[in-house]
């Protein structure tokens, strides 16, 4: 049951660092091609924004509330 528990909060820290370095650095996932027409422009930008935004702010924020209700269900324990 530990080594379970461990494993998956190492886990999630890892996904959390990788989401942080992916959504603050300049890194971009789909680069539109100049000569695409504006509806698959449109389309691409809503997308990659959309990834972008629960990369940089959604996952990371499930994780750290996670960390967070563990932390304190610890803490009310003890």
């Amino acid at each position: 049951m530990f080594i379970k528990s461990t494993l998956k909060n190492i886990t999630l820290f890892a996904v959390l660092v990788m989401c942080l370095w992916v959504g603050w650095s300049d890194f971009e996932f789909v680069r539109p091609d100049l000569t695409q027409d504006e509806i698959r422009e449109s389309i691409r930008f809503y997308i990659r924004h959309g990834i972008q935004y629960a990369i940089q702010y959604l996952i990371p924020l499930i994780i750290l509330a996670y960390f967070g209700r563990t932390l304190l269900n610890r803490i009310v324990k003890t």
